[in-house]
């Protein structure tokens, strides 16, 4: 299967794969070229560890977070057992700046 065939078979599927899923293909397609006996798949520890060590920039997980949304509710709601309420706007907002 070629890319312009993958891409529109997920595209038909109304699919969007995620850039770690697209490196996913690309490692599999790769293996899968060199399968030459249906059903019987040869790779060796040392192919897998030479394919790692050459491409170790794929396997690395950026560290970090996102934050989307910050939500201070401005309600007393320490009936509820809550200890660092914000009880109005002016707690709600001094809140949000600290964090």
């Amino acid at each position: 299967m070629t890319d312009e065939d993958f891409a529109k078979t997920l595209s038909e599927q109304k699919i969007t794969p995620k850039p770690c899923a697209k490196k996913r293909v690309r490692i599999w397609r790769s293996a899968a070229c060199r399968i030459s006996t249906p059903g019987k798949i040869s790779i060796s520890d040392r192919e897998v560890e030479e394919y790692y060590n050459s491409n170790r920039t794929q396997f690395v997980n950026a560290r970090g977070v996102a934050l989307a949304m910050i939500m201070v509710d401005p309600a007393d709601n320490s009936s509820q057992g809550l200890t660092s309420d914000a009880k109005n706007d002016t707690e709600a907002k001094l809140k949000i700046d600290s964090i």
